[in-house]
């Protein structure tokens, strides 16, 4: 159960980090303002609402016994913890990671040819 719940929750993680998130979302969800709140939530929604499919992937299709109240835990959790790092100020501590986080398609691209 566990294998299988992590890679749907891996899939759902990267989906919701990548193809789903806008370039609107990625560019401005750390701005301190209502613009960047909103594309915070905006984007910590779509993690709550790609990992909810994928539980019910979980569910449906595996017949794995996730219940409703771990499964709402895990939805806040998720979303929480996105909502909240990306807003960026609790990685200021490591500068490197800030870096990639201010310019990630700079970050990408330096990524990709360390590769």
């Amino acid at each position: 159960m566990f294998a299988s719940l992590f890679v749907l929750l891996y899939a759902a993680h990267l989906a919701a980090d990548y193809p789903l998130q806008t370039d609107h979302q990625a560019k401005h969800k750390a701005d301190r303002c209502a613009t960047g709140w909103a594309a915070n939530l905006a984007h910590a929604g779509t993690h709550a609402v790609v990992t909810a499919l994928a539980l019910a992937v979980a569910v449906a299709v595996l017949d794995l016994p996730v219940g409703a109240l771990p499964a709402a835990l895990a939805l806040a959790w998720i979303a929480g913890t996105h909502a909240v790092i990306d807003r960026r100020w609790p990685v200021a501590h490591n500068p490197g990671e800030l870096h990639r986080m201010r310019d990630p398609y700079k970050a990408n691209a330096a990524g990709l040819r360390e590769v």
